[in-house]
């Protein structure tokens, strides 16, 4: 075999090896989701387990294009009102109980 196929070879490995990460990182995803969704829809703001903490935060966070605001040359108040987003959310962190 010579070194181009060799390469060529090894690279397909590589294709392979990162396409198994990628499906495998994807599995990881939907549960990672699915539980997330469990602890949410329980309605409670903090859980402990054994090893981590959950808090669970509902947010409301607003975004404005400003590009398309600057495009119009003058903002005024309306304008800002108009092109901003207003989005509910539920921010959930988990964090690893502090050792003593």
């Amino acid at each position: 075999m010579n070194a181009i196929n060799f390469e060529a070879k090894k690279l397909g490995l590589t294709v392979d090896a990162l396409g198994k990460l990628k499906a495998k990182i994807a599995r990881l995803k939907k549960a990672e989701k699915e539980l997330e969704t469990e602890l949410k829809e329980f309605g409670v703001a903090e859980v402990d387990g054994k090893t981590f903490r959950c808090t669970i935060s509902e947010i409301c966070r607003t975004t404005v294009d400003y590009k398309s605001i600057c495009t119009k040359l003058k903002a005024s108040p309306y304008m800002l009102e108009t092109y901003s987003k207003t989005n509910d959310s539920v921010r959930l962190t988990v964090k690893a109980h502090k050792k003593a």
